[in-house]
């Protein structure tokens, strides 16, 4: 299926130098993440009072007595994890974890969420908040659009683009494509990792041996008997396709040719190679564009 892509890649309606830099922002404007309203938000004296050790060893004493936790509780604690020392940051996932298992966590709270990105941005106990993050069933936290921005444009600005992308992931994953700003972002964190650090040679296959015995274990239940091509995605190469693929495709203000040339990338990275031929038939036919995908770019511009 790879080449009637690549054969249709050679229409003469295709661009063959494009610089990066002059179709997406970067990186955040300065003021965008609002720190000093933030931080005017935790001057209240009930915070200032509040030991975060102690009180999330209390909470946890708590809830081995009642089983449940109150939700402004919550909000507090998680406001002050940025106060808590570096040999107790466990805390914050033993409470964390508890919360998600118990009934007062839904709905979830956007200000917690919020707080909980800003608290680990701060103390800078990040390898910590990206387990959280990628650990959905086990913690429950799904960042606002407005801290994963700023959590991506920090990884992005420290250059740690695999991390970057890893967060762009869990934007793709979410299926929420409504902040464009979280989107562009995004979309820059996968492009950088694609680049600088993205593996991209192909894994070799792995043999298999015709003549080996197969060997049947019972079990009492049988797990992930169905596979939904989207959270049971493992693979790096298609979360990274995949992540180009929609995130570009939801993005509107994206400039149209290079929408369609990430869209076109990602397909390919995600092995959906007859949805790619088939969009680029499309692409192709479609008299009112002028360009249909980029051929190649500086690599120097991203």
């Amino acid at each position: 299926m790879a080449a009637p892509m690549l054969k249709s890649l050679g229409s003469r309606r295709l661009l063959r130098l494009c610089r990066f830099s002059d179709i997406y922002r970067t990186y955040l404007k300065e003021g965008y993440s609002q720190d000093e309203i933030w931080k005017q938000r935790l001057q209240s004296k009930y915070l200032q009072k509040l030991d975060a050790k102690a009180f999330g060893i209390e909470l946890l004493e708590n809830f081995e007595k009642t089983t449940t936790f109150h939700v402004v509780d919550i909000d507090l604690f998680v406001n002050k994890i940025q106060d808590l020392p570096p040999s107790f940051g466990y805390l914050a996932n033993e409470v964390l974890y508890r919360f998600r298992h118990c009934q007062s966590s839904v709905p979830v709270k956007e200000n917690i969420m919020h707080a909980i990105v800003r608290g680990f941005l701060e103390s800078g106990d990040l390898d910590r908040l990206v387990e959280i993050i990628k650990d959905k069933s086990k913690y429950g936290v799904f960042p606002d659009a407005l801290s994963m921005t700023m959590l991506i444009d920090h990884f992005l600005k420290q250059k740690n683009y695999e991390v970057a992308a890893q967060l762009a992931y869990e934007v793709m994953l979410g299926e929420e494509y409504k902040n464009q700003t979280r989107n562009f972002l995004s979309l820059c964190a996968a492009l950088k990792y694609y680049i600088h650090t993205f593996n991209h040679e192909r894994p070799e296959p792995v043999p298999v041996d015709e003549e080996e015995e197969v060997v049947y274990k019972p079990v009492k239940v049988i797990r992930n008997l169905y596979y939904d091509d989207h959270f049971d995605i493992k693979d790096d190469r298609f979360l990274l396709g995949k992540t180009f693929y929609l995130i570009s495709k939801n993005t509107p203000r994206l400039e149209g040719t290079f929408s369609r040339s990430l869209q076109l990338l990602g397909l390919g990275l995600y092995d959906k190679f007859e949805l790619g031929n088939k969009l680029l038939e499309q692409w192709i036919k479609d008299d009112s564009l002028e360009k249909v995908v980029y051929k190649s770019a500086r690599r120097n511009q991203v």
